[in-house]
């Protein structure tokens, strides 16, 4: 199922909500007119034993799921006082996250087509340092990027396109 992502602003592409901790994106038909944002139901690609037991699956919803036409970009937007984790004396991410972007790349994988190798990207807000860090697990690239909050809205516009481009 998919939900299409609100236009509050033509000039925005992307903004911050402090009431629900993430960052949203509104129309980025201005900038990419050929993107396709939404926010998506992603199946498990599972199979019960019993068909009764689907209704105890929890439910995987993007934050943003962006189409272009040659790719798809999955983005699940977190807001933590540190993106990185410490553990003895070292930083590390946090696995949940990326247990999550991960989970996300593999049911869709069964769907194919651009689903078969969509992006995932971890995107978090700048604290200490910025992150742009990129991985691959088999047809997919995890990515773990930052945007800096506190600077000027243009920068951080500029910053969330270069990301998805």
């Amino acid at each position: 199922m998919l939900h299409p992502v609100s236009a509050a602003s033509r000039s925005l592409a992307f903004s911050y909500n402090q009431r629900t901790s993430r960052i949203n994106v509104f129309n980025l038909k201005i900038s990419f007119p050929e993107y396709t944002v939404k926010s998506e139901s992603i199946s498990w690609d599972l199979i019960p034993e019993n068909e009764s037991d689907k209704e105890f699956l929890p439910q995987m919803i993007t934050d943003i799921s962006i189409e272009t036409p040659y790719k798809k970009i999955i983005i699940d937007t977190k807001y933590y006082r540190e993106a990185l984790t410490g553990r003895y004396d070292s930083e590390k991410f946090h696995s949940s996250n990326m247990y999550q972007i991960y989970s996300y790349l593999s049911n869709l994988e069964s769907r194919g087509g651009k689903n078969a190798n969509c992006e995932g990207i971890l995107l978090y807000p700048t604290v200490d340092k910025e992150l742009n860090m990129s991985f691959r697990h088999k047809n997919h690239k995890i990515m773990f990027k930052t945007v800096n909050l506190s600077q000027d809205w243009r920068m951080i516009e500029d910053r969330l396109k270069s990301i998805i481009k």
